[in-house]
Protein backbone atom coordinates (compact mmCIF):
# COMPACT_ATOMS: atom_id res chain seq x y z
CA UNK A 1 0.00 0.00 0.00
CA UNK A 2 1.50 3.47 -0.84
CA UNK A 3 -0.08 6.94 -0.75
CA UNK A 4 -1.17 7.04 -3.65
CA UNK A 5 -3.23 4.32 -3.19
CA UNK A 6 -4.56 5.86 0.07
CA UNK A 7 -5.76 9.22 -1.54
CA UNK A 8 -7.12 7.37 -4.34
CA UNK A 9 -9.25 5.25 -2.09
CA UNK A 10 -9.43 6.93 1.27
CA UNK A 11 -12.62 4.91 1.93
CA UNK A 12 -10.33 1.14 2.71
CA UNK A 13 -9.16 0.90 6.55
CA UNK A 14 -5.92 -0.49 5.08
CA UNK A 15 -4.82 2.69 3.89
CA UNK A 16 -5.40 4.27 7.65
CA UNK A 17 -1.55 4.45 8.20
CA UNK A 18 -0.96 6.30 5.22
CA UNK A 19 -3.68 8.65 5.56
CA UNK A 20 -2.54 9.09 9.16
CA UNK A 21 0.92 9.81 8.17
CA UNK A 22 -0.08 12.01 6.03
CA UNK A 23 -2.02 14.36 8.03
CA UNK A 24 0.23 13.91 11.10
CA UNK A 25 2.58 15.81 8.61
CA UNK A 26 0.48 18.74 8.02
CA UNK A 27 -1.59 19.15 10.88
CA UNK A 28 0.45 21.23 13.13
CA UNK A 29 1.82 23.87 10.10
CA UNK A 30 -2.15 23.37 9.11
CA UNK A 31 -3.29 24.09 12.81
CA UNK A 32 -0.72 27.15 13.52
CA UNK A 33 -1.75 28.43 9.88
CA UNK A 34 -5.52 28.44 10.64
CA UNK A 35 -4.90 29.78 13.91
CA UNK A 36 -2.99 32.89 12.70
CA UNK A 37 -5.89 33.30 10.30
CA UNK A 38 -9.17 32.51 12.57
CA UNK A 39 -7.52 33.47 16.17
CA UNK A 40 -8.99 30.62 17.57
CA UNK A 41 -7.68 27.37 18.73
CA UNK A 42 -10.88 24.90 18.08
CA UNK A 43 -11.84 26.74 14.84
CA UNK A 44 -8.46 26.17 13.49
CA UNK A 45 -8.29 22.61 14.52
CA UNK A 46 -11.98 21.85 12.89
CA UNK A 47 -10.65 24.11 9.75
CA UNK A 48 -7.87 21.66 9.93
CA UNK A 49 -9.63 18.75 9.80
CA UNK A 50 -12.17 19.97 7.48
CA UNK A 51 -9.67 20.69 4.93
CA UNK A 52 -8.09 17.28 5.07
CA UNK A 53 -11.54 15.59 4.71
CA UNK A 54 -12.42 17.52 2.08
CA UNK A 55 -9.24 16.36 0.29
CA UNK A 56 -9.79 12.78 1.20
CA UNK A 57 -12.89 13.07 -0.44
CA UNK A 58 -11.91 14.76 -3.38
CA UNK A 59 -8.81 12.51 -4.23
CA UNK A 60 -11.54 9.40 -4.90
CA UNK A 61 -12.18 10.96 -8.11
CA UNK A 62 -9.21 11.49 -8.92
CA UNK A 63 -7.60 9.68 -11.77
CA UNK A 64 -3.95 7.70 -11.23
CA UNK A 65 -1.99 10.62 -13.24
CA UNK A 66 -3.97 13.31 -10.89
CA UNK A 67 -2.81 11.57 -7.55
CA UNK A 68 0.53 11.41 -8.36
CA UNK A 69 0.66 15.02 -9.35
CA UNK A 70 -1.55 16.44 -5.92
CA UNK A 71 0.87 14.23 -3.91
CA UNK A 72 3.53 15.70 -5.35
CA UNK A 73 2.12 19.26 -4.51
CA UNK A 74 -0.27 18.13 -1.68
CA UNK A 75 1.04 20.85 0.93
CA UNK A 76 0.01 23.55 -1.70
CA UNK A 77 -3.46 21.97 -2.49
CA UNK A 78 -4.05 21.06 1.38
CA UNK A 79 -2.92 25.20 2.32
CA UNK A 80 -5.05 26.16 -0.52
CA UNK A 81 -8.26 23.95 0.66
CA UNK A 82 -7.33 25.33 4.68
CA UNK A 83 -6.79 28.86 3.67
CA UNK A 84 -10.35 29.29 1.65
CA UNK A 85 -12.19 27.29 4.36
CA UNK A 86 -10.39 29.80 6.79
CA UNK A 87 -11.86 32.82 4.35
CA UNK A 88 -15.26 31.53 4.16
CA UNK A 89 -15.40 30.46 8.35
CA UNK A 90 -14.63 34.51 8.88
CA UNK A 91 -16.90 35.58 6.09
CA UNK A 92 -19.82 34.24 7.89
CA UNK A 93 -18.21 35.79 11.33
CA UNK A 94 -18.49 38.89 10.01
CA UNK A 95 -22.13 38.83 8.74
CA UNK A 96 -22.47 37.56 12.13
CA UNK A 97 -21.45 40.40 14.11
CA UNK A 98 -19.24 43.32 12.88
CA UNK A 99 -16.79 44.25 15.18
CA UNK A 100 -14.79 47.60 14.47
CA UNK A 101 -10.91 47.49 14.63
CA UNK A 102 -10.95 50.44 16.95
CA UNK A 103 -12.45 48.15 19.33
CA UNK A 104 -9.34 46.67 20.00
CA UNK A 105 -7.99 47.85 23.10
CA UNK A 106 -4.91 49.85 22.94
CA UNK A 107 -1.75 48.34 24.47
CA UNK A 108 -0.80 50.25 27.17
CA UNK A 109 2.70 52.12 27.88
CA UNK A 110 5.79 49.72 26.62
CA UNK A 111 7.59 49.39 29.75
CA UNK A 112 10.24 46.71 30.66
CA UNK A 113 6.98 44.79 32.39
CA UNK A 114 5.43 44.48 28.75
CA UNK A 115 3.94 40.93 28.44
CA UNK A 116 3.66 38.48 25.45
CA UNK A 117 -0.08 38.94 25.28
CA UNK A 118 0.12 42.15 24.66
CA UNK A 119 2.95 41.97 22.16
CA UNK A 120 1.32 39.47 20.08
CA UNK A 121 -2.21 41.68 20.73
CA UNK A 122 -0.16 44.17 18.65
CA UNK A 123 1.22 42.13 15.95
CA UNK A 124 -1.80 41.12 15.25
CA UNK A 125 -3.65 43.91 15.10
CA UNK A 126 -0.62 44.96 12.94
CA UNK A 127 -0.95 42.47 10.43
CA UNK A 128 -4.64 43.02 10.18
CA UNK A 129 -3.71 46.55 8.74
CA UNK A 130 -1.23 45.29 6.32
CA UNK A 131 -2.16 44.47 3.21
CA UNK A 132 -4.04 41.26 2.83
CA UNK A 133 -1.47 39.30 0.24
CA UNK A 134 1.48 40.55 2.58
CA UNK A 135 -0.24 39.05 5.46
CA UNK A 136 -1.41 35.54 4.02
CA UNK A 137 2.23 35.08 2.54
CA UNK A 138 3.96 35.82 5.78
CA UNK A 139 1.14 34.07 7.68
CA UNK A 140 1.46 30.88 5.19
CA UNK A 141 5.33 31.15 5.70
CA UNK A 142 6.04 31.20 8.86
CA UNK A 143 2.90 29.08 10.24
CA UNK A 144 2.12 26.79 7.85
CA UNK A 145 6.31 26.47 6.97
CA UNK A 146 5.81 26.77 3.19
CA UNK A 147 8.70 27.29 0.93
CA UNK A 148 8.12 30.14 -1.34
CA UNK A 149 7.11 28.06 -4.28
CA UNK A 150 4.42 26.76 -2.55
CA UNK A 151 2.85 29.79 -1.41
CA UNK A 152 2.88 31.09 -5.05
CA UNK A 153 0.78 28.23 -5.44
CA UNK A 154 -1.60 28.88 -2.85
CA UNK A 155 -1.41 32.31 -3.45
CA UNK A 156 -1.83 32.09 -6.90
CA UNK A 157 1.04 33.80 -7.87
CA UNK A 158 4.65 33.94 -8.58
CA UNK A 159 7.92 32.69 -6.45
CA UNK A 160 9.52 36.42 -6.80
CA UNK A 161 6.00 37.93 -6.00
CA UNK A 162 5.91 36.10 -3.08
CA UNK A 163 9.18 37.30 -1.88
CA UNK A 164 8.50 40.65 -2.32
CA UNK A 165 5.18 40.61 0.02
CA UNK A 166 7.30 38.78 2.66
CA UNK A 167 9.93 40.95 2.44
CA UNK A 168 7.74 44.03 2.85
CA UNK A 169 5.32 42.35 5.62
CA UNK A 170 8.31 41.96 7.89
CA UNK A 171 9.27 45.17 6.97
CA UNK A 172 6.25 46.97 7.66
CA UNK A 173 5.91 44.58 11.05
CA UNK A 174 9.64 46.43 12.02
CA UNK A 175 8.64 49.58 11.05
CA UNK A 176 5.64 49.14 13.21
CA UNK A 177 7.42 47.73 16.62
CA UNK A 178 10.05 50.69 16.33
CA UNK A 179 7.41 53.04 16.10
CA UNK A 180 5.65 51.48 19.06
CA UNK A 181 8.63 52.00 21.33
CA UNK A 182 9.37 48.01 20.84
CA UNK A 183 13.02 47.14 20.77
CA UNK A 184 13.61 45.46 17.61
CA UNK A 185 16.77 43.05 16.56
CA UNK A 186 18.42 44.70 13.79
CA UNK A 187 20.44 41.96 11.25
Amino acid sequence: MTKESALHNPGNTQHLPHLEAMYRQHAPQGIRYAYSMLRNASDAEEANQDAFCRMLTKSAEWTSDEVELKLQQFAAVFFTTLRNLCIDQLRKKRQLQNVALDDVPELVAKTESTTIQQLEAFLLKSIDQMPSYWADALKLKINGQLSYAEIAEVLESTHSQVRTWIFRARRYLDSELKMSGYNTVDK
